[in-house]
């Protein structure tokens, strides 16, 4: 049984797409990691069946873009709430984009920063 399911997340991991922008970060990195330890006797680990299935089958949706098509909005090129372009939410969420944002202090950055620390003070008291 288990040789299946170690089969599919398998073939998941070579389908997943690694972001190389994303050095150290990137959840298809992570995925494979996962994989190596919850499979550390390939097909003869013995897994929760109903546990393995629920994670292949949500990764899997992850995957294959079940959601994006499923509620497609098309003619749409921003995303969230803020109408950011998906290319500069891209650039921003890669290593070197978070790199930038850590470096500059300015504006938006200037004023989360200064939130953040306000709740980290009063959590903290």
């Amino acid at each position: 049984m288990a040789a299946s399911r170690y089969r599919n997340f398998l073939r998941l991991c070579e389908d997943w797409p690694l972001d190389k922008s994303k050095i150290g970060r990137d959840l298809g990195v992570v995925l494979r990691e996962k994989v190596v330890l919850a499979f550390k006797h390939g097909e003869a680990t013995n897994v929760n069946v109903q546990e393995c299935d629920r994670m292949y089958e949500s990764l899997h949706r992850i995957n294959t873009n079940y959601y994006k098509t499923m509620y497609s909005r098309s003619g749409v090129i921003t995303t969230g709430a803020v109408g950011i372009p998906v290319k500069d939410c891209s650039l921003i969420v890669s290593t070197e984009g978070l790199k930038v944002t850590q470096e500059e202090d300015t504006g938006f950055f200037r004023r989360l920063k200064k939130k953040l620390a306000t709740k980290d003070e009063s959590s903290s008291q």
